[in-house]
């Protein structure tokens, strides 16, 4: 049997709010895994809204990559493919998410990182995944994309550096979660010019 909690904490004018979440379950799955900085650059040439050139001082991105690719205002386009490249250039196309922002704007690129899971979303007690900077002032985003064995995604989330996103099965909303178990996931560091660590917590109970 395993356990765990999501603990809340809420201060404002001298008034405190508390809530802890506390779950049991059969087992407990846990990744930790190193994401790569993004790569700062300009979007020198949009053909549509999922196509397009980043230009760059250099750049580690190579065909092989999956990228994600995000601006300035909050948007995030993800899981582009590379289908050109060179020093100081990447050319990207298709993908899913926001529409890419006008030419000439300033964008960050950064390499997906494939992390193979084993998580059953319809008998998930507890979730949290948290992108950790090292800098814990920084508040950039981030991105995951939940799949399952087909590539078809079950829930694709919007990150905030340092702040972790999270679900409780007795928080009386609907669970995001369900359908076909999460057998991959596809992260990026986001919109941050240094290294981060994603961390995906869940608990299960196979017989709630």
């Amino acid at each position: 049997m395993a356990s765990g909690t999501i603990a809340t904490v809420v201060s404002i004018g001298g008034t405190t709010i508390n809530r802890t979440a506390e779950r049991t379950g059969d087992h407990a799955n846990i990744y930790e895994v190193a994401l790569p900085a993004g790569e700062a650059g300009t979007l020198s040439t949009r053909t549509d809204a999922n196509t397009g050139v980043i230009t760059s001082a250099s750049h580690a991105i190579t065909n092989a990559a999956k990228v994600d690719v995000f601006w300035d205002s909050g948007g995030c386009r993800y899981g582009m493919d590379v289908t050109s490249y060179d020093t100081n250039t990447v050319t990207l196309d298709g993908g899913n998410g926001d529409d890419l922002p006008d030419a000439n704007a300033a964008v960050t690129a950064t390499q997906q990182v494939q992390i193979l899971t084993a998580i059953d979303g319809d008998n998930v007690q507890l979730i949290g995944i948290c992108l950790e900077t090292g800098d814990q002032t920084i508040g950039s985003g981030g991105h995951v994309d939940l799949q399952d064995s087909t590539n078809a995604t079950i829930e694709a989330i919007e990150l905030t550096a340092n702040s972790p996103w999270s679900w409780d099965s007795n928080s009386g909303i609907t669970n995001p979660l369900t359908g076909n178990p999460i057998t991959q996931c596809y992260a990026a560091n986001g919109n941050n010019t240094t290294a981060g660590t994603l961390k995906i917590l869940s608990l299960e109970d196979s017989t709630p």
